[in-house]
């Protein structure tokens, strides 16, 4: 199917993100899943948007679990874009020399009315560096 099409090519990138990330920097890096919980019917619309969930917190960088949650996910539920972005703010470090970053892989749009762009410029414009 086109959506499996599709998740197969996210994970493909995002195996190659984390193949290509450099051993030994002081790096940490994290996965962050939205939408997971429910379907994409209708019925299950207010419960997928409001998902998201931290499953490799962004302490160091384990390539193993990383790869092991990418290889596991699922492309279900709808697309809170937006809702996603805003709770990956709790996600970082802060401090003096801290740049955090995020990696946002999708399928399509925020289909849950959200603002993901609104919602990444009040990201860049928090004290989160």
């Amino acid at each position: 199917s086109e959506s499996q099409s599709r998740m197969a090519a996210a994970q493909d990138a995002l195996r190659d993100v984390i193949a290509s990330m450099p051993e030994g920097e002081q790096i940490n890096v994290g996965l962050r899943v939205y939408g997971q919980d429910g379907s994409n019917a209708e019925a299950d619309r207010s419960l997928s948007c409001r998902s998201t969930e931290l499953l490799v917190p962004m302490n160091g960088l384990d390539r193993q679990a990383l790869l092991s949650e990418i290889d596991a996910a699922e492309p279900t539920g709808w697309t809170p874009l937006a809702r996603a972005l805003q709770a990956a703010a709790s996600d970082f470090s802060r401090g003096e020399g801290v740049n955090n970053a995020i990696i946002m892989v999708t399928d399509g749009e925020d289909t849950c009315g959200g603002d993901p762009c609104q919602a990444a410029a009040a990201l860049h414009a928090a004290d989160i560096g």
